[in-house]
């Protein structure tokens, strides 16, 4: 989990009803990095790189690091806790060209995406 690198502001903002009328889901975001030459070698530090700025980036964007939370009578509130982001890292032997377009119709691609989290 990631967390905001230094204190964000916590507390409660509460859903319009307008940010309520579409249908909550989580939305996969897959990102491929291609290491320059002096990355390589350094296990971590791509992954240290980008745990380090996106800890940065949720000092900022404190909603992203919050959690949905029902209320009774069904009504939404964001409940800004800077609990943080999930961040996966994973590789392959695959080639990125062995993906094609990264159509989501593309079966390599469905395997991309965690399931069961």
């Amino acid at each position: 989990m990631v967390t905001p690198a230094e204190p964000a502001w916590t507390g409660i903002l509460p859903l319009s009803k307008w940010d309520q009328t579409a249908v909550i889901t989580h939305v996969s975001t897959i990102y491929f990095y291609k290491p320059s030459d002096d990355w390589l070698g350094r296990n971590d530090a791509m992954l240290d790189r980008i745990k380090e700025s996106l800890s940065r980036v949720l000092v900022h964007f404190y909603p992203v690091a919050g959690r949905i939370r029902r209320l009774p009578k069904g009504r939404l509130e964001l409940d800004c806790n800077a609990s943080g982001v999930e961040l996966i890292e994973a590789e392959s032997d695959a080639q990125l060209a062995d993906f094609g377009d990264f159509s989501s119709s593309t079966k390599l691609f469905k395997n991309l995406i965690p399931r069961g989290l």
